[in-house]
Parts: structure tokens; sequence; C-alpha cells
């Protein structure tokens, strides 16, 4: 495209740059990882389970003031959600992106802010990146149309392969785009700008892997260890 979305908000500011979690940097090298379920380890688990900065719910059967652990119990630190379920299991939820941008997904989020996130993901709770086995995975890029991009959504259809778009809506219901979730992965194609209420043009496009174990062999990346090694 003939600007970045930098340029965008640069000539949109006045040629005054915008605070740093605005500023749009160019993500043509490295497609941003936004959203990722992730698997802790049951060591890490019951170690987290304990932890001072999570408290996770608890709940009381109404009938014998009892607790009761026939559900997950979730925890929430910043933007990221912990589920620890009767098993033992613990997942976390979450975007990676929004975690280190204190809550916005807008900016664009290059692999060196990615890893930074995470190693201080790790150093707060004091885990191994190695302890964190990725289950789903989230890319995504900005892109800076020449047009509107609306008009990019409007003129999709489907992958060519019989599925169709649905339409994208805020928590608001406001519709700001077209999804499609297949058996492995989904897409969504949306418009950011409107989303966050930007001066410029910002068309994101994001890929969701549902189940990453089809797809980590080929990758080589089973755990946050893999995504933090540069070259992977």
């Amino acid at each position: 495209f003939p600007v970045t979305i930098a340029q965008c908000m640069h000539k949109k500011s006045g040629g005054v740059e915008p605070p740093l979690n605005t500023v749009f940097t160019n993500s043509q090298a490295f497609p941003m990882i936004d959203y990722a379920k992730i698997e802790i380890s049951p060591d890490a688990a019951v170690y987290l389970l304990r932890h001072n900065d999570l408290s996770f719910e608890t709940y009381v059967n109404e009938d014998t003031a009892e607790q009761t652990h026939s559900r997950p119990r979730m925890a929430k630190y910043e933007n990221m959600e912990f589920y620890y379920y009767p098993s033992g299991r613990m997942t976390l939820h979450g975007s990676w992106h929004k975690y280190y941008c204190g809550g916005r997904n807008h900016s664009d989020f290059s692999l060196a802010q990615f890893q930074c996130a995470v190693r201080k993901f790790c150093q707060t709770f004091k885990v191994n990146p190695s302890e964190l086995k990725i289950l789903q995975l989230e890319f995504g890029v900005n892109i800076a149309p020449p047009i509107a991009p609306q008009q990019v959504i409007d003129a999709l259809v489907g992958n060519g392969k019989g599925n169709g778009f649905s339409e994208m809506r805020t928590n608001k219901g406001r519709s700001i785009g077209v999804n499609m979730y297949l058996t492995n992965y989904g897409l969504k194609i949306y418009d950011k700008g409107a989303q966050y209420g930007l001066p410029c043009p910002v068309l994101r496009v994001e890929k969701k892997y549902i189940k990453w174990c089809k797809y980590r062999d080929a990758f080589g990346i089973y755990t946050m260890a893999d995504l933090i090694v540069t070259g992977k």
C-alpha cells in the first residue's frame, strides 16, 4: 500500500507523534501474535493457585452453603484469565498484545515486544515459558488500505471452498467486519480503526489456529519457550 499506518497517523496528527502506545509501526516482517490459549503444567498450576496476585473464584451450593468444585474457578490478572478445573488442569486465555499495551491491541506488535510480554509474564508468576503449552494461537496484521476498510469488507464473500463469512459484531452489537470459523482455524477481517475510533483507516486481518496441535509439528512450536526464540 502507498503509505504505512505510522505515516498515516503522523499526517493525521499534524506531524506530531501520538503517544507511544498508539504509534503504529510497519508489521511487514512479522505477523503479530495476539490471542493465545495455553495449558499450564501441573506443577506450575499448583503454584499459581496460591499466587498472591491471583484470586480464584469459589462457588457455593445455595442449598447446602458448601463450596462446590464441579465447575472451573477463574482468576484474572490484567486482561489475562486463568481457569482452574476440578481435574487439576489450568489454562490461560488472553491477548498478549493487550497485556503488553495496557488493554488495547490496535497498534502493531513486534516480535521483540511479544517476547518482552512473555518474559514479563513469566517473571511475574515465576513460571518457565516451557511450562506453557500452546493450545490455540492467533496471528494478525494491520493494513493501511488506499480505500475505506468497509469497501474491502463488503467485497468479501467466502474462502473459495464453499464457506461464507458471517457478520462480526462488537460486544455492544456494532458491526465492524466479518469472520469465519472452521474446524481447525478461524478468520477475522474487520475495521480496527472504527473499533477504536482511530484517526485513520486500519484494516485488521487475523487467523486463529483453533487446534494448534494440527500445526505445531510443521512449525516446530509447542510451548511459549519456542515462540520467544527468534528464527522459529
